[in-house]
């Protein structure tokens, strides 16, 4: 593994929640830091935030999980509570989307997902926008498991129920999909889904490829605990972040059911970096970033500088992060990477990476 030390060219934004840039430069931010999720909007590069919509949902253990920025600039923000159990399942701990078309100033709720919330989205050709569903162990009570994967029209409005995975036959049994850790639509319009977790069986771990009418075409087998983030290579290739046991990245062939791992955070670096790849991204100038997190591990940003083939990482510190935002068409050029708090990260460019010494390597 090649290290660099790049935490000069960190800020902290010192607030909660999951920040999105907009095209504009705006700052939308989600936040549940007092336990009610909430949007907020700076346009000062967050030195101030305004509140602009807090979300209905009504009960819970709020958090906030899922940003995304469409083709047309909407902004999509998610909300979800981490009690829907099948104890208490139907009495609103639901998930929520919230959707604004005019650069975070107004929000409208564009779904209501059937469990605990949402997490990552993609976007079609035609303007479809595509969410799935994901769950975590509660509090108390046995965990309603999220197999939905959900669909808007090509406005990127009225969101459905487009694919459903298998559900465990009865609470507890885990012989189904636990929950969705990803959905992906490459560049030719194929849909893909990523199925977890450790422990479960059926297709609980799998990675699947689905047809227009969301019905699985091709089966590409269990990958351990699963995969749980999706970026595709410029040549076709399907990139998924892992989970342990093995971590760090898979390529897919689009087409054919066949896999090959790229990088192997466990045996290039040892069980200290064995850590969930939850977030991939592409920069402005074509590296691949993925940040791989996991509590009780070290945390790092893994890269690509050749679209996949081979893998190093950056040592960014701090405490533990759960999601990357990036968007390529705003001007800081810059990911959020969220969690306790939010964290500022200049993305360095190809020939950085390239040519940088790895004098670095981060102590245990």
């Amino acid at each position: 593994m090649r290290w660099l030390d790049l935490r000069s060219s960190i800020g902290q934004l010192g607030v909660s929640g999951v920040v999105q840039e907009t095209v504009a430069g705006t700052l939308v931010r989600a936040s549940s830091a007092d336990g009610n999720a909430r949007v907020y909007r700076s346009t000062d590069a967050g030195l101030t935030w305004s509140l602009r919509q807090t979300m209905t949902i009504p009960t819970g253990n709020i958090t906030i999980r899922g940003s995304f920025i469409d083709s047309r600039g909407h902004i999509y923000m998610g909300g979800r509570s981490g009690n829907c159990t099948y104890e208490n399942y139907g009495s609103a701990f639901f998930g929520e989307i919230w959707k604004s078309i005019d650069d975070g100033a107004a929000w409208t709720k564009a779904c209501t997902s059937e469990c605990e919330g949402f997490w990552h989205f993609a976007e079609d050709s035609t303007g479809r926008v595509y969410v799935n569903e994901y769950s975590a162990t509660p509090p108390s009570g046995t965990e309603y498991p999220a197999v939905n994967i959900w669909r808007s029209d090509t406005a990127g409005a009225n969101f459905a129920k487009w694919h459903t995975a298998t559900k465990e036959s009865s609470a507890g049994v885990r012989d189904g999909v636990r929950h969705i850790h990803t959905v992906h639509v490459d560049a030719s319009d194929r849909v893909f889904a990523a199925y977890g977790d450790t422990g479960w069986t059926g297709d609980a771990g799998k990675v699947v490829r689905l047809n227009s009418s969301g019905v699985i075409d091709l089966d590409y087998g269990r990958f351990g605990n699963g995969s749980t983030a999706a970026i595709h290579n410029l040549s076709g290739m399907l990139m998924v972040g892992k989970d342990t046991n093995p971590s760090g990245v898979d390529a897919l062939n689009p087409t054919l059911a066949l896999s090959c791992q790229q990088c192997n955070l466990f045996l290039l670096a040892g069980p200290r970096y064995d850590a969930y790849v939850f977030d991939l991204i592409r920069s402005n100038d074509d590296v691949l970033f993925g940040l791989a997190v996991l509590a009780t591990r070290y945390n790092s940003i893994i890269y690509s500088t050749n679209e996949g083939a081979t893998w190093h990482a950056i040592d960014y510190g701090g405490t533990d992060h759960v999601q990357m935002s990036f968007n390529r068409f705003a001007p800081s050029g810059k990911v959020y990477i969220s969690g306790g708090n939010v964290k500022t990260l200049v993305l360095p460019t190809k020939a950085v990476l390239n040519f940088r010494k790895p004098w670095y390597h981060p102590q245990e």
